[in-house]
């Protein structure tokens, strides 16, 4: 964390508290005295921020393993308060459609995932039973409980287009007519480079791109630390890479064959390690990116199959010459999207709690 983040003047007292916030749900719990290190301001500033957030409800004292056994009174820790909020999310793509809840410290549970195609006539209304399931696993008020739902396709204000859907399906607001509440949406792509950055410990103002191979492909963009949305919403849209691989686990069932001389496999292989090389290129050298990470399907694709790809973009990088990013492979998997979208709804969470909505 940037020390040069933390400013000791009233006009910066929220973007102090949102600070402290982000460092407690990295470091899962923190002393003050740490804080104050890691912000290189005095104890009194951090103190003061802790305080004012244990107040609100945000945060709360943790005594942890790190006080036993040492002399004297226990030093006290501070944690996010998980129970402070929740966030329902709901990710809805072309071949599944995936429900969780994500606590206020960021932690994902009750995964739940259905097959779009067993849902999709009456789609506005399967998600919103699946939500109020999850809402009946949560002791919270209304204010203290946010929906997000992420598509694949492009979203812009109300407005989604998407493959899996009829032109015109106003899913946003046919939600909110269900739930009574309002419902948040974005680009799948866009919330999973969010996600992969902080997992990837990116935190400073940088360029980043992801590529999310899922049943179609789409791009996650961050500009000098700010997300790229584009004009409508959907920025870096690629989509399909080799449309017969389209499904859970192609990958490595191709790259098997093919390192047992199956003609077809190889075929195949070869295809999909081109399309993603030709995607790779095409997009480094508009936005020369510092970072390049690969989520979906070609994180868990295995490590022979993610050195083929590398020697493909390298061989292909000494023929044309392009700056070469720093190659990252998703660790979340298929949770990227749905840690993504909980980030989103926390935002939001927390944006009430310092406003004194909740």
């Amino acid at each position: 964390m940037d020390s040069g983040e933390f400013r000791n003047n009233s006009k910066t007292k929220v973007q102090n508290q949102l600070n402290v916030l982000s460092e407690l749900r990295r470091c899962g719990f923190v002393s003050n005295a740490e804080l104050s290190r890691i912000f290189k301001v005095p104890p009194t500033s951090t103190l003061r921020i802790l305080s004012s957030l244990e107040e609100l409800g945000c945060i709360k004292k943790s005594f942890t393993e790190k006080n036993r056994g040492k002399v004297g009174k226990p030093a006290a820790y501070f944690e996010v308060s998980s129970d402070a909020g929740v966030v329902m999310v709901v990710d809805a793509g072309v071949r599944t459609t995936a429900f969780a809840l994500v606590d206020y410290a960021g932690k994902i549970s009750g995964l739940k995932v259905l097959e779009t195609a067993d849902i999709i006539q009456n789609y506005a209304e399967a998600i919103a039973d699946e939500i109020s399931m999850l809402k009946g696993k949560c002791d919270l008020p209304e204010e203290q409980i946010v929906v997000v739902v992420a598509v694949s396709g492009s979203v812009s204000g109300n407005i989604l287009r998407t493959r899996f859907l009829p032109a015109g399906y106003d899913l946003k607001g046919r939600l909110e007519q269900l739930l009574g509440r309002e419902v948040y949406m974005e680009n799948d792509a866009n919330l999973a480079v969010m996600a992969e950055k902080d997992d990837a410990g990116i935190y400073s103002p940088t360029s980043v791109l992801c590529i999310l191979d899922r049943s179609d492909v789409g791009t996650g963009i961050v500009i000098d630390g700010k997300l790229y949305r584009g004009f409508s919403g959907v920025a870096g849209e690629v989509y399909d890479v080799v449309r017969k691989a389209r499904h859970t686990g192609i990958y490595l069932d191709v790259f098997a064959h093919a390192e047992i001389g199956d003609a077809e496999a190889v075929e195949t292989l070869d295809g999909i390690l081109e399309e993603l090389t030709d995607h790779f290129v095409r997009l480094v050298r508009m936005l020369d990116p510092e970072y390049f990470i690969f989520a979906g399907e070609v994180s868990k694709a295995g490590n022979e199959f993610q050195k083929k790809l590398i020697e493909r973009i390298e061989g292909r990088g000494r023929m044309t010459a392009f700056n070469m990013p720093e190659i990252i492979f998703s660790r979340l998997g298929d949770l990227s999207v749905i840690a993504g979208a909980g980030w989103l709804g926390i935002g939001m969470l927390d944006g009430m709690f310092l406003s004194g909505k909740v």
